[in-house]
């Protein structure tokens, strides 16, 4: 496994499509098509941390002042569960399509084959719809596995997601597999360990293991693709390649736009040294800190920085310019990685002189408040890396 070098220290590897709705269910995400047939933007899920640390040996709620993740986003305006653990928002989908209090669809509505049984999920946020899996030996169960290489024959990815379209799940015919983006917009990293790192009550079955995405691996797009890993915690690693050959989980989505959920599309601001999210509404910086936008592109020495002095420089850069600049959560950071690139894995004309190595996020890990999510810009893979090593920081904050 090849991790780019720290600058200072030594990574630790720990073991291991909008709906239109009912005014019953309003929507609650935004999205917007760019014309090109290829993609679908919409407003990400938090990552739901409801906890931050103050000291790497405990997790506490007691997070004001940290800078860390808790402080910002639906986790923290949105903390009730009754739709979905903190931010989340979920409303159930009965096998015949109607949504949970619709028609002959119960709001208590149980898993089951039954046209008014429980059968997919739609996430109100992304505006997604995700398909439910079994525990009854069907095509559907939970522990079936398969391999991601697009030959339509048993077994594999793709003709599960035709007998599954053959089938009408959920009243569409228009499954698919995911892109990272969406399988990860499901991840919730408040869960962690060997039960799968999601909102179970409202994505049940879902064992903690890797989850195929639809994406190639750069350069080696026949041989490998991209999947999810929903045991985070116990490995650390939450995205990495994988060879299509390997058997591994399959979680279909599909979206009324038809377009898949890409990275973010960035449009430079006024004085060209900011990227401006307007689907996310977000502002990030061009630069990564140390290094400074001279009307044409980024110059100077990139910094590198522990956890502790990350979040100490952004909150020295909010009272200093008077915003409020941050560092950003795990699924912000991610929304900004190309996977059609690779050293760095995003797009030099948005981000010039990103280096090829680790970036800090504001999520701490559930399962060891000593490790802190980073994105790797090398290739793209994430993984959770302990907090008294030096990174490299990108800002951001809301528009």
């Amino acid at each position: 496994m090849n991790y780019a070098s720290s600058p200072r220290g030594t990574p630790v590897i720990a073991l291991a499509a909008a709906t239109l709705l009912s005014a019953a269910s309003p929507a609650i995400h935004a999205s917007e098509a760019d014309g090109s047939g290829v993609r679908f933007f919409y407003r990400i899920n938090d990552t739901g941390l409801t906890r931050c640390t103050r000291d790497f040996a405990t997790l506490t709620r007691d997070c004001a002042g940290t800078g860390q993740d808790i402080e910002t986003g639906r986790d923290s305006t949105h903390p009730a569960n009754r739709d979905g653990h903190a931010g989340f928002a979920f409303v159930k989908v009965c096998n015949s399509g109607e949504q949970a209090g619709t028609g002959t669809c119960s709001p208590d509505a149980i898993l089951g084959a039954g046209p008014d049984d429980w059968g997919c999920v739609h996430d109100r946020v992304t505006g997604l719809d995700w398909e439910l899996k079994t525990n009854d030996g069907t095509d559907r169960d939970q522990n079936r596995h398969f391999t991601n290489l697009g030959n339509g024959l048993s077994g594999d990815a793709s003709r599960y997601a035709s007998d599954i379209n053959a089938s009408g799940l959920c009243g569409h015919a228009d499954w698919r597999l995911p892109t990272t983006y969406e399988l990860n917009g499901i991840v919730d990293f408040d869960r962690s360990g060997n039960r799968g790192a999601v909102d179970l009550h409202w994505i049940p079955n879902t064992p903690a293991d890797w989850y195929w995405a639809v994406e190639g691996y750069f350069g080696r797009e026949e041989t490998d693709a991209w999947a999810v890993n929903f045991e985070i915690g116990f490995f650390n690693e939450e995205m990495f390649h994988r060879q299509r050959t390997k058997h591994s989980l399959v979680r279909l989505v599909r979206a009324d736009s038809g377009l898949p959920v890409a990275r973010s599309r960035l449009v430079p601001g006024a004085l060209g040294d900011e990227m401006i999210d307007r689907a996310e509404h977000l502002v990030w910086r061009r630069c990564v800190e140390g290094m400074r936008w001279n009307g044409a592109t980024c110059k100077g020495q990139a910094g590198a920085y522990t956890f502790t002095e990350g979040i100490a420089r952004a909150q020295e850069e909010a009272a200093r310019t008077g915003r409020a600049w941050r560092l950003p959560n795990f699924k912000e950071l991610h929304m900004i990685v190309d996977e059609n690139a690779f050293g760095p894995t995003i797009d030099l004309s948005e981000f010039p002189g990103t280096p090829s190595s680790r970036e800090w996020t504001s999520s701490v890990s559930s399962f060891d408040p000593s490790l802190i999510w980073t994105v790797d810009f090398l290739g793209g893979q994430h993984a959770s890396i302990i907090n008294d090593s030096a990174w490299y920081l990108r800002l951001v904050r809301d528009e």
